[in-house]
């Protein structure tokens, strides 16, 4: 079994100063790698220069959080990942119980238990993230399948900002199981947003792990009743997006969306709420 150890940088030479070392000096199972995001700092020139074993990426830009370990990790192969964040201490043996957790039992991903909402939202969001990349790989399936009651189970926070990143997710990991699921908060959801990332899930559910005419089958109804009573003008336009890529229909622009046109708009949402009911 191999593994990567990957820790992501962003001008953080005195973060590595301090944590680097640990990690080094009790990691010898795994390969270590260090994701540079842009850095302007001379912290790649304090890792060359101190720990010449460690294997650098260096992406073009500072993608984020989650977009600069998924730029990275397109290029790093190994059985298992270890995502490590830069300011961690570690100890002798930390990583013993975590391979032996992989070796004996069907197990996908394990993290430390986080009581932070905030925390255990975002890095479910990022594994997800990550997983969308990943279609091609065997484990992909089981891994997913294996994260989905732990977004269910977040799905009740009432911080709307957390809520909508879960329901982001279940359009990269969802499967048909999910849709009606995703019909429910896309309809009942007390935030608008939530309502149109539940819309645009159920349309990126068909390019993962949900066949498309599945979806629209389960969903068209759905569709029209939500674009008709949908107040939000904005959320309006997202559901009526989705919608018309899921329909392969062409009913409004990006633009008029996200300049919010009324008129566009209204219009676009008279014409799918028609074709959606007769459909």
């Amino acid at each position: 079994m191999t593994l990567a150890i990957v820790i992501l940088n962003w001008n953080g030479k005195k973060l590595l100063e301090q944590f680097l070392p640990s990690v080094v000096r009790y990691s010898p199972e795994g390969q270590l790698y260090i994701v540079d995001n842009a850095s302007t700092d001379d912290s790649l020139d304090f890792v060359r220069t101190h720990f010449p074993e460690i294997h650098i990426v260096e992406n073009p830009t500072n993608s984020g959080y989650a977009g600069g370990y998924n730029r990275a990790l397109q290029h790093i192969k190994a059985d298992v990942y270890c995502l490590l964040n830069s300011d961690v201490l570690v100890t002798e043996g930390w990583l013993s119980p975590i391979l032996r957790t992989f070796e004996e039992e069907r197990i996908a991903v394990v993290q430390p238990k986080i009581k932070d909402e905030k925390l255990r939202v975002f890095t479910a969001y990022l594994i997800a993230e990550i997983l969308s990349k990943l279609k091609h790989r065997e484990f992909y399936s089981s891994f997913c399948s294996q994260l989905i009651p732990i977004l269910k189970m977040l799905l009740n926070t009432n911080d709307e900002i957390l809520r909508r990143k879960i329901i982001i997710a279940f359009g990269w990991v969802g499967t048909s199981k999910e849709i009606d699921l995703l019909t429910k908060q896309m309809l009942n959801d007390s935030d608008a947003l939530c309502r149109a990332w539940s819309a645009t899930s159920l349309m990126q559910m068909s390019f993962h792990r949900v066949d498309k005419e599945i979806i629209c089958k389960k969903t068209k109804n759905v569709f029209s009743q939500a674009i008709e009573k949908e107040k939000d003008l904005y959320a309006c336009g997202i559901m009526i997006e989705a919608a018309q890529i899921l329909f392969s229909k062409r009913w409004i622009s990006s633009s008029a969306v996200e300049n919010i046109e009324f008129e566009k708009i209204e219009k676009a949402r008279k014409t799918a709420v028609k074709f959606l009911s007769k459909c």
